[in-house]
């Protein structure tokens, strides 16, 4: 959109510094600021649109390179095929370059802010994840998943006795059903493999999947020795999902009763509904979350009275923590609602019905307390891209250029994480329906938090053992919980300028993340002081989607979203 999309939007009388040149349109008021500016954002890309210098995101179109290409071809066997499988390069440059058209030369956006700020997302993930696979991870060679098959099936194979069960939805199949390893299913039907390589690419944190993040509750892994064929993993090795924790050392917990799990995802979904809907009320009404930090310059926005009476201080923690709670609120809201949908959704014999497939989404603060900013984003974040952000040192490690668990080791690791972590953000920033976001400060972030680690480590390493050794001071165990704590707080609260001012920049925090508002009901009946004019009811055609005809080429067109 780029300078086309500056002239719409000048001819809309929105200047570049978040400013109304028309009189009477200068925000109306800190109620319906978030909706105005909202409001100039769609029309400005519906502009784009109608003009052939933006398209939404149109499925199937945009998912082809980032889901239909790498799937396909992975259902293809090609162990035994040594052709086939030196043509994952081809792939993967095919892979890239649909997805750097899609994200750049399309301009591909949306009305829907977040749907917008999703498209980067997705498409980068779309990018990593898939090349992570091709190139990294050997999936046919080296990756198998848990199924369960009837107990002395044709086979007439003997069978041990299940042993005893933690979780009721595996003693409830158990007497019936057997758990196994299943490696690819090289001679089993397309749709068999279809749904094998389905299963692995849309399984982020690899629950059920030998290559599972380490730090989630799951059974111990198969063994791996050389087989025929080129293959690692023995067919039909038992699982053995009585060895599994309810709770994993980084203090991600797995429900054992279908009760207890309903009742947990259930009450998730409440606080965090709650917990959203109040910050999208007060964040909407501050134009540092409308603008970004750049609203400072648009005099017609003046803060509102009771954060106009804040110090500088408190005003920028009050900046952090609502953006922090509100990303925290949000993947537990929408985490919880999808595992429970696709809980409930289940056939009965599927793993997918079964409870240890979903382990809480994120792990203990403890993490935090006891790691510092390492606990933070090692042990308590959710870990969803962990494995492929981990990929290249996994690679390294298998061909035998680093040592398993060495020092070097960890240190590819976490550049490979940072760096990709930022990239992966970068692209959302550059979907962004507001032109006025900087992708790059998304990399600085995370490049940050890196740097910020080394840093905590080095003291922890070198200078407090030289204190303590010196008995200048020696730290109790809460003093050091405390200051790990307080550390990663800091730190985040630094440098959120360079990520959470983006994601404000993007109009994250003013789209309406939940169907209806309670407090925005609440408000209007009970508060007489109070003069929103926004609805209670906050989902529009926007939410929905809709079919997209492409004025230049057929297979463009399809279901638009957002």
């Amino acid at each position: 959109m780029s300078a086309a999309a500056w002239a719409a939007w000048a001819a809309m009388g929105v200047a570049a510094d978040g400013s109304s040149s028309r009189p009477g349109q200068g925000g109306g008021g800190p109620d319906s600021l978030g909706a105005h500016y909202q409001a100039q954002y769609r029309a400005t890309f519906g502009a784009a649109v109608a003009a052939q210098q933006a398209k939404p995101l149109v499925v199937p179109y945009a998912v082809t390179g980032a889901v239909i290409i790498p799937v396909m071809y992975l259902s293809i066997p090609h162990r035994t095929r040594p052709w086939l499988y030196r043509l994952r390069f081809a792939v993967a440059g095919a892979v890239v370059a649909l997805n750097a058209r899609v994200l750049v030369a399309d301009a591909t956006s949306a009305r829907n802010l977040a749907v917008a700020y999703a498209v980067g997302l997705m498409l980068a993930w779309g990018t990593i994840w898939p090349l992570a696979m091709l190139l990294l991870l050997k999936p046919q060679f080296t990756a198998a998943r848990v199924q369960k098959r009837k107990r002395s099936g044709a086979d007439g194979r003997a069978v041990e006795k299940p042993g005893p069960a933690r979780d009721e939805s595996i003693a409830a199949v158990a007497e019936a059903y057997e758990h196994y390893w299943q490696p690819f299913p090289e001679d089993g039907t397309f749709l068999d493999r279809l749904d094998w390589v389905w299963d692995f690419y849309s399984s982020f944190r690899g629950v059920g999947w030998n290559w599972a993040v380490r730090v989630l509750p799951g059974p111990p892994h198969p063994k791996e020795k050389p087989l025929p064929g080129g293959g690692d993993i023995t067919q039909g090795e038992l699982a053995r999902l009585d060895a599994m924790p309810v709770v994993s050392r980084a203090g991600f917990r797995r429900m054992t009763t279908r009760r207890g799990f309903v009742r947990d995802r259930l009450a998730n979904i409440a606080w965090s509904y709650l917990v959203l809907d109040a910050l999208s009320v007060a964040m909407a009404r501050d134009p540092f979350f409308v603008l970004g930090p750049e609203y400072e310059y648009a005099v017609v926005h003046p803060l509102p009275a009771a954060l106009a009476a804040l110090p500088p201080p408190a005003l920028a923690v009050w900046r952090s923590a609502c953006p922090g709670l509100a990303i925290f609120a949000a993947m537990y809201c929408y985490g919880c609602t999808w595992e429970l949908t696709r809980f409930s959704l289940s056939s009965r014999t599927s793993t997918n019905r079964e409870l240890w497939r979903y382990p809480s989404l994120f792990g203990s603060a403890a993490n935090v307390l006891d790691r510092g900013l390492a606990g933070f984003w090692g042990g308590f974040w959710h870990q969803s891209f962990r494995v492929a952000f981990s990929a290249p040192a996994t690679w390294l490690v298998r061909a035998g250029y680093l040592r398993p668990g060495g020092l070097s080791t960890k240190a590819v690791e976490a550049v490979a994480a940072f760096a990709l972590s930022g990239a992966l953000h970068a692209a959302g920033s550059f979907s962004a329906a507001p032109r006025t976001t900087r992708p790059l400060r998304n990399v600085l972030f995370f490049v940050l938090s890196g740097a910020g680690i080394v840093a905590q480590t080095a003291f922890c390493r070198f200078v407090l053992p030289l204190v303590v050794r010196r008995r200048w001071w020696c730290p109790s165990r809460p003093v050091r919980r405390v200051a790990n704590l307080a550390y990663a707080l800091a730190w985040l609260h630094a440098t959120r300028w360079a990520f959470l001012d983006d994601m404000s920049r993007a109009g994250l925090f003013i789209y309406a993340p939940v169907p209806a508002s309670p407090m925005r009901f609440l408000l209007a009946r009970c508060c007489a002081g109070y003069s929103g004019d926004e609805h209670w009811w906050r989902w529009d055609m926007t939410y929905l989607p809709r079919w997209y005809w492409s004025p230049v080429h057929w297979w463009e067109s399809g279901i638009a979203i957002g």
